[in-house]
């Protein structure tokens, strides 16, 4: 069962849950015994001569006494019900404070050709939607069948104690609630997967949109786009609609069962009074028993849907930790630098998609020595990103080895690896926060003096001391209040930071002016002599600066 997986996370709640329980049985015996007092309070104001009894407990009060007696116990069931519900949603806001952040640890920790074959919309639908619906089910819904089940076998029982026929005629819907709940079960699994599937697509879309508003703009794509997130909306009321009719049929449905039980046994007890085998006081408190055994039976119909919506979403969730993580440090050797020196044999790589299609890389053989500025160049997807992630272990190749001083980078832990590797991707990302939090991402106790120095050596520091607030300026979502450009060199210099070993670039002047891409050649020609640096670009004037120029064709490099 899937939901047996999620046990884990109420194990170190089992005290909270142990008090919770005893708190419900408390409510539940108050709920049980209220009834009672009800029908000895009726059975004291009609002045009966036998008072009413259940397995022989009689009490003969006065009627003032048992109102006292009445209400004290609606307040003792009040502040039980309060104690249950707040350590209820307590223990279930900690379960999921506990699963989305290890859901999220282990997102985070999937490979990147994870992400790039789902939307970001599915992705953050497990953390915010799927894992709240497993927490609440398995704090509330399950914890809430304790109380209803106590009722029902209680109410029952004590049914039967005063009027065994009664009781079996009300016991005797139970197998039609049953059938019922079935039967409208088998259409609720199915429409809540279509829901939670429309809801990630419906996030994915409003993500993208955010994420290229500029694009959205200077197309003026407004209306397309606010057309096509109503479709989806509109799509998705369509479906909760269906959802919500089964759902709402279901309780009523079992209530009406009950119901006509009730009045099944309305009838009976009446001609069990007019018989003289009943009391007005035994009637009342039946009929009292009779609609609190209903209440927990409607309530149980809607567990049945909660658990089909549950299931669904924890099918989602163990999918994704089924997902292997990258490798990580543990069980593999340490990266060890010594030159910097990259050699790639007989390398050969082809995506999942293409794989009807030639390798995009094949047999690839290629040497960049330590210390030395290699340019490749090619076409437009040639693979000239493909090989830097796979340099980056963000991908491995089919075949083939990729050796880094004589070390296979395949056997090597991905952290010691990835610290002597900085990459400048073309697709700048820069986290929302300040101009020194992005510079110092991946060193954070970096003092200022660092920060700025390593701004210098990547020609951004005059444009961030020209800004208003300078390195405290904040740079937006991604960096939407920066220039393509600015963005470019707030990266170079949040690479150069970390002073890596290696330094890859992908087209780093691609946002440059003529005087930008001229800085970053000298840039390559003096500061960076010490590094083993590689880059993928289409401006030809990095040719002049390197040591060695690569042209990748065919999946080979020249």
């Amino acid at each position: 069962m899937h939901l047996s997986f999620f046990t884990q996370y109420l194990r170190p709640y089992r005290h909270s849950f142990a008090l919770i329980f005893i708190l419900m049985v408390l409510e539940s015996a108050i709920s049980l015994a209220i009834p009672f007092f009800i029908g000895q309070f009726a059975s004291a104001v009609l002045q009966e001569a036998a008072p009413l009894s259940l397995f022989n407990i009689e009490l003969n009060m006065h009627y003032g006494y048992l109102v006292g007696a009445w209400l004290g116990l609606i307040v003792l069931q009040t502040l039980a019900r309060y104690q249950v519900s707040f350590r209820v949603n307590m223990v279930g806001a900690r379960i999921l404070t506990n699963l989305s952040c290890r859901l999220y640890d282990h997102v985070q920790m999937l490979p990147v050709s994870y992400f790039s074959k789902r939307k970001k919309g599915e992705i953050l639908s497990l953390i915010s939607n799927d894992a709240n619906v497993i927490a609440y089910f398995m704090s509330g819904i399950l914890t809430g069948l304790v109380p209803s089940l106590l009722i029902a076998s209680g109410a029952l029982l004590l049914m039967a104690s005063i009027n065994m026929p009664l009781a079996l005629i009300i016991a005797v819907s139970v197998p039609g609630f049953l059938i019922i709940l079935k039967l409208m079960g088998r259409k609720i699994r199915p429409l809540s997967e279509q829901v939670t599937a429309q809801q990630a697509g419906i996030v994915s879309i409003a993500a993208e949109n955010f994420s290229t508003i500029k694009l959205v703009k200077s197309f003026s794509r407004e209306k397309q786009e606010s057309d096509k997130f109503k479709q989806n909306a509109q799509q998705m009321l369509n479906l909760r609609r269906q959802q919500f009719q089964i759902q709402a049929l279901i309780s009523p449905l079992i209530q009406m069962l009950i119901s006509v039980g009730i009045v099944l046994v309305v009838l009976v007890s009446a001609l069990h009074y007019r018989a003289g085998e009943l009391s007005i006081a035994q009637l009342i408190t039946l009929l009292m028993y009779g609609l609190l055994f209903a209440k927990p039976m409607s309530s149980l119909a809607g567990v049945y849907g909660q658990w089909q919506q549950a299931m669904g979403a924890s099918t989602r969730i163990i999918d994704v930790f089924k997902v292997a993580p990258e490798t990580d440090d543990t069980g593999t050797q340490e990266f060890v630098f010594k030159k910097g020196e990259v050699e790639l044999k007989q390398v050969s790589f082809c995506y999942e998609n293409n794989s009807n299609r030639a390798p995009l890389l094949s047999k690839l053989n290629a040497q960049f020595k330590a210390g030395s500025v290699n340019v490749i160049i090619g076409a437009n997807g040639s693979g000239k990103t493909t090989l830097l992630h796979l340099l980056m272990r963000f991908i491995s190749p089919q075949s083939g080895q990729i050796f880094i001083d004589k070390q296979d980078i395949s056997e090597c832990g991905l952290r010691s690896l990835r610290r002597h590797i900085g990459l400048v991707s073309q697709d700048v990302a820069l986290s929302h926060g300040s101009i020194l939090s992005n510079i110092a991402y991946g060193q954070s106790e970096a003092d200022f003096q660092a920060v700025s120095t390593a701004a210098k050596q990547a020609g951004a520091h005059e444009f961030i001391s020209a800004l208003p607030n300078a390195y405290d300026t904040q740079v937006g979502d991604n960096g939407v209040l920066l220039s393509g450009g600015q963005r470019q060199r707030i990266s170079l210099a949040r690479t150069l930071l970390l002073n890596c070993n290696i330094i890859i670039f992908d087209e780093p002047t691609s946002f440059a002016d003529s005087h930008g891409k001229a800085e970053f050649a000298k840039l390559l020609s003096t500061q960076l002599q010490q590094h083993t640096v590689i880059v993928v670009t289409h401006d030809q004037a990095l040719c002049d600066v390197a040591d060695k120029v690569f042209t990748l064709k065919n999946g080979e490099l020249y």
